[in-house]
């Protein structure tokens, strides 16, 4: 895909509460404009089931991971970096969702890392061990 890309999102009140979301974008490969469209239901949230809820929180989780990359390795921004996966582990543990215990321990390393680099050492959640020379987790 080339940098040509529009979407939009159409919602409907209705009693199934369906959305509808419109694509269009140029493909790099021959120029041509390809579209496409997807309905959906809109899902309360607290009536979502498991899967939908913990893939939300893992979608949080990369999007989240990316930007705070590039905070700490392009912009040298280390605060920034903290803040972002300091509330990322929040919203993980708030969850209370065992099958999401490594991504939570993921992050809490993380987060205890990126507190040292950004001056809030200590303020980080308690993890089991970090390796001194990358200041990483350890490997299993």
């Amino acid at each position: 895909m080339s940098g040509h890309w529009s979407a939009s999102l159409h919602s409907e009140n209705s009693p199934k509460h369906s959305s509808q979301v419109e694509l269009a974008y140029e493909d790099a490969a021959d120029a041509k404009t390809r579209q496409g469209t997807a309905a959906f239901a809109l899902v309360d949230r607290q009536s979502a089931g498991l899967g939908l809820t913990r893939g939300e929180l893992l979608v949080d989780q990369a999007t989240t991971l990316r930007r705070a990359m590039g905070l700490h390795h392009e912009r040298n921004d280390q605060e920034g970096a903290y803040q972002l996966v300091r509330a990322l582990g929040s919203r993980l543990r708030s969850a209370a969702d065992p099958g999401l215990a490594p991504e939570v321990e993921l992050v809490a390393h993380l987060e205890q890392t990126l507190a040292r680099a950004s001056g809030h050492a200590g303020e980080g959640p308690s993890v089991e061990a970090i390796d001194p020379i990358t200041g990483l987790p350890p490997q299993p």
